[in-house]
């Protein structure tokens, strides 16, 4: 989530300042004995930035998505939730559209469709 230039939409910080917090943190980490640790404090004021960083990257992927719908009107676009994806029937009406039964074996698809994997769950199970 690097700020860059051409962005649609403007970024909270901008590249210079993204890098000097990133150095700052890091020598915040290293003074905590963090920095290769895989549990990392965040400060409040990094947890700021990191939230409008995320906030910010969510708004530039939907404009950049709006601006692709613009430029190529001629590809095929399709609205769907992770819900949906996470259906039998959400999956299937994406394979209809783009005409892929043929080639895509729902059998081997139908155990994993719908199967939560949270790693963040499993790594606290390891702790």
């Amino acid at each position: 989530m690097v700020p860059y230039r051409n962005a649609l939409v403007q970024p909270p910080i901008n590249r210079f300042w993204y890098s000097l917090y990133r150095y700052v943190l890091k020598f915040f980490w290293f003074f905590k004995g963090e920095l290769h640790s895989e549990i990392q404090t965040y400060p409040k004021f990094f947890e700021k930035k990191s939230e409008a960083l995320l906030k910010w990257y969510y708004d530039e992927t939907y404009a950049l998505s709006e601006k692709f719908k613009k430029d190529f009107p001629q590809i095929t676009y399709i609205n769907v939730t992770l819900e949906e994806l996470n259906t039998i029937e959400g999956f299937t009406r994406i394979i209809d559209i783009f005409n892929l039964r043929e080639i895509c074996d729902l059998e081997k698809i139908k155990p994993i469709i719908g199967k939560a994997k949270n790693l963040k769950r499993e790594f606290n199970k390891k702790q």
